[in-house]
């Protein structure tokens, strides 16, 4: 079971960094941002993973939503 991270000081989008993701198999996919596995709904810093693609993922801070690619 994947836990739910909160690291502080990440208030700012530009301090996420997508790293890898996991979409294949029955498992729920899994987005690496900063070093921190996460599932959908999980949170970092004050943003909350919506949705897990391929190739990006998208979270939200509440009043907006932003798209993570991967580089």
């Amino acid at each position: 079971v994947l836990q739910e991270t909160s690291p502080e000081g990440i208030d700012s989008i530009a301090n996420l960094k997508l790293m890898g993701v996991t979409t294949g198999g029955k498992k729920k996919p899994i987005a690496i941002i900063n070093n921190e596995m996460l599932t959908i709904g999980s949170k970092i810093g004050k943003f909350t993973v919506l949705k897990i693609s391929e190739n990006n993922v998208t979270v939200t801070d509440g009043k907006e939503s932003y798209e993570l690619k991967m580089k």
